[in-house]
């Protein structure tokens, strides 16, 4: 069974993607509280999707900048529904202040993509993060 955080980043990933695959940039999945209750998501992993979904959400124009320099030759347009929406939860929370350490992150994204992505979702995913992680100042681990 997955832990807290692990089912937080699935719900945070669908809802995202639902909302990503409708259009709409105000909640196109309905809220997030309303979109865990029909999946029937712990409180717990609920809160944490929350910090991830708005941070994602505020942080949108710097993350989709990130991804699109480090992965060359291809626009985020180009990129599937999942794997756009994993690497945005994967770079929020590199960026983010959060006790997640940069290795645990990226791990945590390869998973949900091997999961939600086709047979190539993985590498590519690790890619990309990894090429931002090195990029970014070094991030002092809990």
């Amino acid at each position: 069974m997955a832990g807290t955080r692990s089912r937080a980043r699935q719900l945070a990933l669908q809802y995202l993607y639902c909302v990503d695959i409708r259009g709409a940039e105000t909640g196109g999945a309905g809220s997030l509280d309303d979109f865990a209750r029909e999946a029937k998501v712990a409180r717990g992993s609920v809160e944490y999707a929350g910090k991830l979904v708005a941070g994602v959400r505020s942080e949108a124009s710097r993350i989709d900048g990130l991804i699109t320099a480090a992965a060359e030759n291809w626009a985020l347009a180009r990129m599937s529904a999942v794997e756009r929406n994993i690497l945005r939860i994967g770079v929020w929370e590199l960026l983010s202040g959060s006790d997640v350490p940069q290795a645990t992150a990226i791990d945590e994204a390869i998973k949900l993509a091997k999961a939600f992505g086709d047979k190539a979702s993985g590498s590519f995913v690790n890619g990309v993060l990894d090429a931002i992680r090195k990029r970014l100042p070094e991030k002092k681990e809990p």
